[in-house]
């Protein structure tokens, strides 16, 4: 889980005694705060999740970290405990289902899909795509923040049609329900401080991470409604969760 850092303040003795400075207690870092950023390091530990059997015992995590590592040109000696470390402590965390939480080192294998492909159709009614229409139907039915639909509005790109195509890190079933995972190894900062709720907010509308779930809601919806003979949206679709994996 995350901790939230807490603030200190200078301690002065308010007496006729010198004043004294006291040093604030260091704030707590994150694991991964020097390990590389970019496009390649994010794949890499995508990678990682996606042939990882997470219930495995931490040796096949180590193997397949070290794996990982040396394909994409880091040294293993330099970032394989750290970031076995910290994804073995990720995989404990429980996760915020609508029922029992669960962390996933709990799931199956035979629970869950990894980078599901979609394809869906831009403008199926022959109307093109505009943010216009992206931010008025996030206004109307969206599950996002009161200011982000004017983000999407003034986004600067012309209607579209055509389709759009991407792939769900994870998909998996749980207790009936189903969910989406995407993994993201943004640096928010060095200290657990910065991976508050605010900040993950914050990053989530910059990206427009807000958006892309709900194409990844929609991919799935689709595809489960055309798979499960009883499948209904709001019993069976249990919700999307983005993992800062850094933090």
């Amino acid at each position: 889980s995350i901790t939230s850092g807490q603030d200190h303040e200078w301690a002065v003795d308010e007496g006729t005694d010198p004043v004294v400075d006291v040093e604030p207690a260091q704030e707590e870092l994150v694991d991964l705060r020097d390990f590389p950023r970019g496009p390649g390091p994010g794949t890499l530990v995508h990678e990682i999740f996606e042939e990882l059997d997470f219930g495995a015992a931490r040796a096949e995590l180590d193997a397949v970290v070290n794996e990982k590592l040396t394909v994409w040109g880091l040294d293993p000696l330099l970032w394989g405990a750290v970031l076995s470390s910290s994804l073995a402590g990720m995989l404990d965390v429980p996760l915020p289902t609508s029922g029992t939480a669960m962390p996933l080192r709990a799931l199956d294998r035979v629970a869950r899909l990894d980078e599901m492909a979609f394809l869906l159709p831009v403008a199926p009614s022959g109307v093109a795509l505009s943010v216009e229409r992206l931010a008025a139907v996030l206004r109307a039915h969206g599950n996002v923040p009161e200011a982000y639909p004017d983000r999407v509005a003034a986004l600067p790109a012309e209607p579209v049609k055509g389709f759009l195509t991407g792939f769900l890190d994870l998909v998996f079933v749980w207790e009936g329900r189903w969910y989406v995972v995407d993994y993201k190894t943004n640096h928010l900062g060095d200290k657990v401080s910065d991976y508050r709720a605010e900040q993950l907010e914050a990053a989530m509308s910059e990206h427009h991470y807000y958006l892309q779930y709900h194409f990844y809601t929609v991919a799935l919806h689709r595809y489960l409604a055309r798979r499960l003979p009883d499948y209904d949206y709001e019993t069976s679709f249990g919700g999307v969760m983005y993992l800062f994996l850094r933090g």
